[in-house]
């Protein structure tokens, strides 16, 4: 064979995998949790026809804030659309903008997002999958962007990832009851998970993540909007332990937040209380830690 004919053949070979690839991603198959939770709320989107509050972040604020409970303690239509980790601030900045142009009704906006959240490196995947914010603007902020937008649509790990969705168990990871995914059975609060030696925050923050909060920021005040930042609950342990750590982050997110109300102070919570993650609040706890979180920010909220 020729160096010509096989040059060929490898360029037919590799184009048919990346059209496979696009293809596939075409199809908006449901993968995995994230892709699960990201399903579950978008599909609450399009039942709902009034949101006078909105919650957005990650799975901290899944399993710390009930919708409906919330919703009785404010007077005010709540709905939760929080992601998880995986998606970051990024997607909470989408999912926020995807409710506001839907929903002009929309007064007040909580976010709450883990502490660990600040030092894990910007997931654009999350950000292309959520995608709410122009492509246009996010280009100032994140570098080469329309070429990791255009390596996203046409990834050749699509094809692999189809081929485990044909085999795996597709059950549902969603708890309709809790209105968010499932915990694991092992929890802190059924005194079967402890907390780990050396387990603990990290005194570093993506710089990236800073400025996508800029953006949450700008968008509160330019659609005058009431938005708070809680952090996410954390065990109490941890909350002590990692003081100093968290002051750093209160400085970093309170020089960017000029429009969103913050509140510095994590809710640390004891551990008997909390569930499968030490910063997930046992579903026993949900409405406690709901009121809790109300009572912070109630002030600030407009009815």
């Amino acid at each position: 064979m020729s160096y010509k004919k096989f040059s060929y053949i490898v360029l037919i070979f590799a184009s048919a995998l990346f059209v496979i690839a696009g293809f596939l991603h075409s199809l908006h198959l449901v993968y995995n949790e994230n892709d699960r939770i990201l399903a579950y709320q978008e599909h609450k989107l399009q039942k709902l026809t009034k949101i006078e509050t909105l919650i957005v972040g990650d799975s901290s604020a899944g399993n710390a804030i009930d919708a409906k409970y919330f919703s009785k303690l404010s007077h005010s239509k709540t709905l939760n659309v929080a992601l998880t980790g995986s998606y970051g601030i990024i997607g909470s900045l989408n999912m926020l903008k995807r409710v506001a142009k839907e929903h002009k009704e929309l007064k007040n906006v909580i976010i709450m997002q883990s502490l660990d959240v600040w030092y894990r490196p910007l997931n654009l995947t999350s950000y292309f999958k959520t995608r709410s914010t122009p492509l246009s603007e996010m280009s100032g902020v994140i570098d080469s962007l329309y070429s990791k937008y255009f390596a996203f649509l046409f990834n050749i790990k699509e094809i692999n990832w189809f081929i485990k969705y044909l085999y795996e168990d597709k059950d549902s990871t969603i708890d309709i009851k809790h209105d968010y995914t499932k915990q694991k059975k092992y929890t802190f609060a059924n005194g079967k998970k402890r907390l780990k030696e050396g387990v603990g925050l990290k005194d570093k923050i993506d710089k990236d993540k800073l400025k996508i909060l800029s953006l949450m920021d700008n968008f509160c005040g330019e659609k005058k909007l009431q938005c708070s930042y809680l952090h996410g609950a954390l065990h109490v342990s941890l909350v002590k332990k990692d003081k100093k750590i968290i002051e750093h982050i209160n400085t970093e997110l309170s020089n960017v937040m000029k429009n969103i109300y913050f509140v510095p102070k994590p809710l640390a919570i004891q551990q008997r209380y909390m569930g499968d993650s030490n910063d997930h609040v046992d579903v026993s706890y949900k409405l406690q830690s709901t009121k809790e979180s109300y009572n912070r920010i109630k002030e600030n909220l407009e009815l």
